[in-house]
């Protein structure tokens, strides 16, 4: 089964756990918040060659290029070098090239031509931006040509920027003292880390959640160990083994991935997962087998499963979602009277009020007990001892929001967040950038729902229709 389908079959909008760089999704530790900052001001205050270091597979060229997408291209014009491979002359000609400058000129001919691109860029108000990936790989020489690069300046400012990402190797080289000269003109070295083990159960809810999830996927925390045991952090090693555990939960009709299902997905990766206490280990039995066998034939069982679901499912209007995972509840919004009907009649009484939207399901978290809901498109009823809320919203509401570009959706989810004292006036920019992602982790946080820093459907719904002035004690608490 291709990566898209699989989506389909869990009722994703894309794929969660990619094997190529994701910006969409820009996930920020606090230390990985502190670097990219600092990254992007030296970037953005023309300070001149930046070097951006970690390990195969912890993210930097998702880094960069959730950096070019945060630089935009209104005042922006960047060079971005993929191959490596290419040293000296054909390097120079890489970086014209993709300037959009004509090649061929030889390095003289190549700096000249640049330098009169750069001068007339400045002059428009341009910033430039060369970023080259894994430069680990160029030789002293190339690097010697980097650095006639950074010299290209006016009297007040670098003309162009430079980044060079590459593994720890990349700082051994640029330590040997031929290349005092480049290594001097370095203002800023970021290091990546592999996510704590903290971060783990985090790290999902965040990209599940980007990826239309919306509380029907889970990672059991048991499970969460597991991987970080097996990974260590590393992103792109946890992102192989979660994309084996989806395959996992759609042949298996499951929802949560735990520790057997986590276990068995590191085994078939042939990734050793954290060994248990002696005491508690046991004989692999028929159920452990199956499991595994299970997972081995997921993509032909799981597209078997899919082809059966296209051919018997049966569509009903209107569309309900409900959160498999369950939290205390509490609000003082107005209440169903509980009884067996109570579910039914909410979701009739949203269905005919609204026939257009989508209704959604799911529990109330306890700390919306402080605060008062005020919202026409909402219904709230007692079930098993919890309190529900569905909702009536557009089919594409989600579709507003967007990690790359200026929305005015996204505009009034700031204003929100300004009203609640958790973002400042001047930074309503309509972009879904690092500082706007913070203040919806903090809103998340002080009321009791899974912290991610998007605005998935049950934060927007709550910033539409909490009460401004009991959400701001609440947060302050």
């Amino acid at each position: 089964m291709s990566s898209s389908a699989l989506a389909s079959r869990l009722g994703l909008h894309r794929n969660p756990f990619p094997p190529t760089p994701d910006a969409l999704s820009f996930f920020l530790t606090p230390h990985l918040e502190r670097e990219y900052a600092e990254v992007r001001h030296c970037i953005k205050a023309q300070k001149g060659v930046v070097v951006v270091m970690g390990e195969v597979g912890l993210g930097k060229s998702t880094l960069i290029r959730h950096l070019l997408d945060d630089l935009g291209t209104e005042n922006t014009v960047s060079a971005l070098i993929l191959n490596t491979f290419l040293q000296g002359e054909a390097l120079l000609d890489a970086i014209l090239r993709d300037f959009g400058l004509s090649v061929g000129q030889g390095v003289d001919g190549g700096l000249a031509c640049l330098n009169q691109f750069l001068i007339q860029q400045a002059r428009f108000g341009k910033l430039c931006v060369l970023i080259v990936d894994d430069a680990q790989n160029l030789t002293e020489a190339s690097l010697e040509l980097v650095r006639l690069l950074s010299n290209l300046e006016t009297g007040q400012q670098k003309l162009l920027q430079i980044l060079l990402a590459g593994q720890p190797e990349l700082l051994e080289i640029l330590k040997r003292r031929s290349m005092r000269q480049l290594h001097s003109r370095i203002v800023k070295h970021a290091v990546l880390m592999g996510l704590a083990k903290t971060d783990v159960l985090r790290y999902f809810e965040f990209r599940i959640t980007a990826a239309g999830a919306n509380g029907r996927i889970s990672l059991d925390p048991s499970a969460a160990h597991v991987l970080y045991g097996g990974t260590h952090g590393n992103l792109r090693r946890m992102h192989h083994v979660l994309d084996r555990c989806l395959y996992g939960l759609a042949a298996l009709n499951k929802s949560v991935i735990d520790s057997s299902l986590m276990r068995a997905a590191l085994r078939d990766m042939d990734i050793p997962a954290i060994t248990q206490p002696a005491l508690t280990q046991r004989r692999p039995g028929a159920k452990r087998l199956l499991v595994i066998s299970l997972l081995v034939g997921i993509p032909m069982l799981a597209a078997a499963a899919y082809m059966t679901a296209q051919t018997t499912a049966v569509v009903t209007l209107p569309v309900v979602r409900q959160a498999e995972v369950a939290l205390p509840v509490a609000s003082s919004a107005p209440l169903v009277s509980a009884n067996s009907s109570a579910r039914s009649d909410c979701l009739t009484q949203l269905s005919q009020r609204w026939p257009d939207l989508v209704i959604t399901l799911r529990t109330l978290p306890a700390r919306l007990g402080l605060v008062a809901l005020d919202a026409p498109h909402t219904c709230i009823f007692e079930e098993s001892g919890a309190r529900w809320i569905t909702w009536a919203s557009p089919a594409s509401a989600s579709e507003t929001y967007a990690f790359d570009q200026v929305s005015e959706a996204t505009r009034q989810l700031q204003q929100r967040l300004v009203d609640l004292d958790l973002l400042a006036q001047d930074e309503v920019d309509g972009y879904l950038g690092a500082r706007t992602q913070r203040s919806l982790r903090e809103f998340q946080t002080s009321h009791g729902i899974p912290v991610t820093g998007i605005p998935d459907e049950f934060t927007r719904m709550l910033l539409e229709n909490i009460n401004a002035t009991l959400a701001r004690n609440t947060t302050r608490r």
